[in-house]
């Protein structure tokens, strides 16, 4: 049997247990039985591919336990059981995405030998088959069964496929009270039950309990006679309903053959081939809803395949498409496979037409004049019409409905558009003659079309529905749109390439669906003619959202020019994504001939290297010249009077310190006074504001900031301060000679003795303030001078002179190290007085140590290592996390960089450890155990290294917090 183990806090010393996972293989004479009786209750028994033999001798038994038995992820697993399998003391027999070939099943009681049963009248005996199949059971009898004297609390059958049977599939006696019975997404096939056994294949004969039988497909399934059927004798007095199924015999059956029989509801069932009952084959008494007498028309049944017909094209649909009581179709989900719908790219006016329509309620069609139309005869008409399509590119459409021509009846029409995901892309109604409007189709996909009619004693008659292209096919940006391509308000016209307004009362507009590849800031142009003026604004709508990202207007230019006028608005940033852009006009009658989008600055420029100026997003008060060069103040030169910022968006190509430099120079006799910002997310992560202003021709370089690789927003702004700061080129350079020490690197040769080579090694870690962090220093003749700098005014630096165990509790004595020994290679404890994020230590010699260097005292070794190294299995190897926890691993735990950990000596090891201390020599003391007893805590590997989960948060082993 193998056991995982939770990774627990040391100190915790209560383990939590996950249920152990038994492996087998069919090489194992009997493995199911074997395993199942060493298994414990929740245990799981995980089944190698192969075929599972188990031979004619005692019982397969699930006696007062819960044992899930499954199969290995992707392995083909078969189960030959020679004997049945029972059920006990308020067992659960659990199978997951197994096959049971019962076939093989001897008839050791010549007469109710069954598959599946319990044995006894425990509470709470339960049977559970998920993603099963089973077939080849042929004793006379039941595959599962609950015969008097017995008990079943529940049955659940989820996704699993019963056929090639020749007895009832699942029976309990009527002396079995309570059962509940939940069958749902499964499939049973070619299944009859002889003379000889009085069973329907689904038969529960207890009066209390319940059944719901959802999603299945029953094919070829006959009962002996009239007196049973595919599901029945059922006599629950309530609690009993069978919805969404399909029942199905490949001729017309005898009068012995029933679907459903006694007590039951059936929903959105339909049936194809039964005689009795008015084809219906369900008992007078059953509460049919929605139920049909119709073709399921399976693609190939005969051959196993009840999938259902789907071509919209040539309108071969099968009618229990999208007839369940959710909208999907009916029958077992298994055989569900892709509609064909037909391709249309509307470079035609489209017409959805009758005879190719799913019809529903009160519409029918007329095939020799061919349309479709309301019953007027009866008074309630509610019906619909419904076609499928798939549109081949995003665009805007008319749609129309086409009314046969001499047609009085009054008539409610409403037009129901749908995406793929069911939800609604456009509605539209109307009550006279024809039904104009605007449709827009936002993407290529598939898409559902529902004609409804909604008026009482209504008979309108309908020559079809036409869809028309009037635009929003996607045009990439930037440049200039296409007026063909637009769609337009109802005061609009199109024509010689432009759209015309009247004289607008209640404002006009224009659309179009554009895709920008990159972000960027655009400049935005409208590019117009007229004669009575104009006062034109600009939304930006991304897809997905509800209102617009940008608003550009100009309110004040107006023009009586008849020629092109550029209308300029000004410039906006925006995403990369798809777009609606409505173009508004609010005065006047100017004709719009284009929308044009400039690219003005924005793409993501890799670094170290020079910034081309003219990629920078710019605010309204900064601008670059003709020659190149950016300024920070208003376009006509007048003083900077709000401030102006320029924007980059850059890429560090590899983790290290990097500077930045801004070469300045002013523009007339005004000042500059540069603030350089690195963002992250938006977010700011690091700022450098001069300490004066500066005057005439300048260099500005920011500090040495540690980036790591990936992207970044670098940010200069100018003050509002009567400047007019003037940028003549931009760059960012690779500080040398540093040397990176990561702890979570992998390869660490880059590391060498540097035989007094003076470097700058960066410790690429974090050390959280007010909080214990082992550590050890990988270069020499560390001042206190420079960790004070570093680690902040009082902080201790401790290491470990003795450790004793003094009942349950663990004192870890320290004391002060003196450095004006040498530091290196040894382990320590460090507590910062505030938060420390990858320290620099300037100018050191870098020494690389491959062995373990430990500290030993008389309770605990404290064991260090500088590059690659690992704690080893065993839970007396503890390490100390930020959080001032302690955790140890079942396994050897890769240990990066500069760490440590201790080696518990006690008699006993760490289960004798309740609590831990650190005592420094001040005699202050500082408890470690600060770990609640219950806490859920577990371990999880990902690509070779160890995470803790701690109450839903996730840690690496050394209790950093991993976002």
């Amino acid at each position: 049997m193998k056991k995982f183990f939770l990774l627990i806090p040391a100190l915790v010393l209560s383990l939590v247990l996950n249920a152990a996972v038994i492996n087998i293989n069919s090489g194992t004479s009997d493995a199911l039985r074997k395993a199942l009786n060493s298994a414990s209750d929740g245990d799981i028994i995980e089944m190698a591919a192969g075929t599972y033999v188990e031979s004619p001798s005692n019982y397969i038994a699930f006696t007062a336990k819960h044992v899930t038995v499954k199969a290995a992820a992707g392995a083909n697993v078969l189960i030959q059981p020679q004997v049945p399998i029972t059920i006990a003391e308020g067992g659960c027999a659990h199978f997951e995405n197994v096959k049971i070939d019962a076939s093989h099943l001897k008839d050791v009681n010549n007469w109710y030998t069954h598959s599946i049963y319990p044995v006894d009248a425990a509470e709470n005996n339960r049977i559970i088959l998920e993603g099963c199949e089973i077939y080849g059971f042929n004793i006379i009898s039941s595959l599962i069964c609950c015969s008097s004297g017995n008990k079943l609390d529940a049955v659940t059958i989820n996704n699993c496929y019963f056929h090639d049977i020749m007895k009832s599939c699942l029976f309990i006696e009527e002396a079995t009270a309570g059962t509940n019975i939940q069958i749902s997404n499964s499939t049973f096939a070619k299944i009859e039950t002889s003379s000889s056994y009085s069973a329907g294949v689904i038969d529960t004969r207890a009066t209390s309990g319940a059944l719901s039988v959802d999603h299945c497909t029953f094919y070829n399934v006959q009962a002996m006679n009239t007196d049973y059927a595919a599901i029945g004798k059922v006599k629950l007095t309530s609690g009993a309903v069978v919805s969404n199924c399909i029942f199905a015999l490949s001729e017309p059956g005898a009068s012995s053959n029933r679907t459903i029989r006694d007590v039951v509801a059936a929903n959105n069932c339909l049936v194809h081939n039964y005689t009795t009952d008015g084809g219906y084959g369900m008992q007078s008494n059953v509460t049919k809803t929605n139920c049909v007498i119709a073709n399921p028309l399976f693609v190939d049944a005969e051959n196993g395949n009840y999938a259902l017909a789907g071509d919209w094209t040539t309108m071969n649909l099968s009618p229990a498409r999208g007839a369940a009581t959710d909208g999907s179709d009916l029958g077992d989900p298994r055989w569900y496979s892709a509609e064909v719908l037909p391709e249309v790219d509307f470079a035609e006016p489209y017409q959805l037409v009758g005879a190719k329509a799913k019809l529903a309620g009160k519409i029918w069609y007329d095939s020799e004049n061919g349309y479709i139309y309301g019953d007027g005869e009866h008074n309630k008409v509610y019906g619909t019409a419904t076609w499928k399509i798939h549109a081949s590119k995003a665009c805007v459409l008319g749609i129309s409905v086409n009314l046969n021509s001499g047609n009085t009846s009054g008539h409610k029409l409403r037009v129901e558009v749908l995406n793929a995901d069911g939800n609604g892309v456009g509605e539209f109604a109307e009550e006279t003659s024809t039904l104009p409007g605007v449709l827009s189709i936002p993407a290529e996909g598939d898409y559902t079309i529902i004609l409804h009619d909604d008026q009482e004693w209504s008979s309108a008659k309908i020559d079809n529905i036409t869809l028309s292209y009037i635009g929003g096919e996607v045009q990439a940006m930037p440049g200039t749109t296409n007026i063909a391509d637009a769609w337009f308000s109802a005061n609009g016209t199109r024509a010689d390439s432009k759209i015309s307004y009247t004289i607008v009362e209640n404002g006009c507009w224009a659309k179009w669906n554009i895709a920008l590849a990159n972000a960027g800031n655009y400049n935005v142009t409208v590019n117009i003619c007229g004669q009575y003026g104009h006062n034109y604004s600009v939304e930006f709508l991304k897809e997905g959202e509800t209102t617009p990202i940008v608003v550009t207007k100009n309110e004040t230019n107006y023009t009586n020019d008849a020629t092109l006028y550029a209308n300029e608005l000004g410039n906006v940033e925006l995403e990369a994504g798809n777009y609606e852009v409505k173009v508004s006009n609010a005065v006047g009658d100017a004709s719009l001939l284009s929308l044009k989008l400039t690219y003005k600055g924005g793409a993501i420029i890799d670094i170290p290297g020079s910034i081309a100026l003219n990629e920078a997003i710019l605010s309204e008060r900064a601008f670059v010249d003709g020659d190149g060069g950016l300024h920070f103040v208003d376009a006509d030169h007048s003083w900077l009077m709000s401030e102006g910022y320029a924007k980059w968006n850059i890429n560090v190509a590899a983790d290290g310190m990097y500077k930045f430099t801004a070469n300045c120079n002013t523009y007339g006799e005004s000042y500059s006074n540069l603030t350089i910002q690195v963002l992250e997310g938006g977010e700011e992560k690091y700022t450098y504001t001069p300490q004066y202003t500066y005057t005439g021709a300048k260099e500005i370089k920011s500090p040495e900031w540690f980036l790591e690789a990936g992207n970044y927003e670098l940010k200069l702004s100018n003050p509002a301060n009567h400047s007019n700061g003037y940028l003549v080129s931009l760059s960012a350079a690779a500080v040398e000679g540093i040397l990176i020490v990561d702890e979570m690197a992998t390869d660490m040769q880059n590391i060498i003795d540097l035989n007094g080579k003076s470097r700058k090694p960066l410790l690429k870690r974090s050390f959280k303030g007010g909080m214990y962090n082992t550590v050890l220093f990988p270069f020499n003749n560390v001042s206190e001078a420079e960790l004070t700098n570093i680690f902040g005014e009082g902080y201790e630096l401790i290491e470990l002179t003795s450790a004793s165990l003094e009942g349950s509790v663990l004192n870890l004595n320290f004391s002060p190290v003196d450095l004006s020994q040498d530091t290196y290679g040894r382990p320590y404890l460090i507590k910062p007085t505030k938060d420390v994020t990858n320290p620099l230590f300037n100018s050191h010699t870098i020494y690389k140590s491959t062995s373990h260097l430990v500290k030993s005292c008389d309770a605990v070794d404290f064991v260090g290592s500088f590059i690659a190294g690992e704690v080893p299995a065993g839970e007396n190897n503890l390490f100390l996390g930020q959080n001032n926890m302690l955790y140890f691993s079942q396994t050897a735990t890769p240990i990066k960089g500069t760490r440590a950990y201790f080696r518990v000596n006690v008699p006993g090891g760490a289960n004798m450890v309740k609590a831990a201390r650190i005592v420094t020599s001040q005699n202050a003391t500082t408890d470690i155990n600060l770990v609640e007893q219950g806490v859920q805590t577990q371990k999880i590997m990902e690509n070779g290294q160890l995470f803790i989960i701690k109450n839903g948060v996730k840690y690496n082993a050394m209790g950093q917090m991993v976002k």
